[in-house]
């Protein structure tokens, strides 16, 4: 019998071995992209938990202010943060890891105090300066995510629509303050 009755020929081998997952990158650029995805994505939790206390505090704080509409925003806001740790943290663990327990601001001892501020504008103020800081570091992550993963950059889009929300309400809040403060 005739071995090399079946053999297609080294051409033809060549030929399969290039065409065979032409359009696949390279498993080490996958395992890499999806690193990079995981990292960025627990930047992104570790925003989302710091923004979450940061809310907390400043419900805090307008609670000893005398200040419901003002807590009842900043715990919306919380309670949103929140909800976007947890979709982030989702989006993790559907990658195949665990989110890094590291980013939860509650594990890293005492947080950095606000100080009393002197008034309601002026906390108005600095939760929206800290908004603004959040979206721009959202955007950021965003924008590393359009080359190689649109799942993740569509998570973070969506977060910075909901944070532009967020900090357009408390402009509203602190247009009503002023003028509230200007009739008295």
């Amino acid at each position: 019998m005739n071995d090399h009755a079946f053999w297609p020929g080294t051409k033809m081998l060549r030929t399969v071995v290039r065409n065979s997952g032409a359009d696949d990158p390279p498993v080490s650029t996958i395992e890499r992209n999806k690193t990079t995805t995981i990292d960025l994505l627990n930047r992104a939790l570790t925003i989302a938990r710091t923004g979450a206390a940061r809310c907390e505090r400043q419900y805090l704080a307008a609670l000893r202010n005398h200040s419901p509409t003002l807590a009842a925003v900043a715990l919306e806001h919380a309670n949103e943060a929140q909800v976007h740790a947890g979709k982030i943290s989702e989006r993790i663990v559907n990658l195949g890891r665990k989110p890094d327990a590291s980013s939860d601001p509650a594990n890293r001892g005492s947080q950095p105090s606000q100080g009393a501020a002197n008034s309601l504008a002026t906390m108005i103020s600095q939760h929206r300066a800290a908004g603004r800081a959040t979206i721009n570091s959202y955007r950021q992550i965003a924008a590393l995510f359009d080359s190689f993963d649109p799942p993740s950059k569509k998570l973070i889009d969506d977060i910075v629509c909901a944070e532009e929300a967020c900090v357009s309400q408390l402009a509203s809040l602190l247009d009503e303050s002023s003028t509230a403060k200007k009739e008295a």
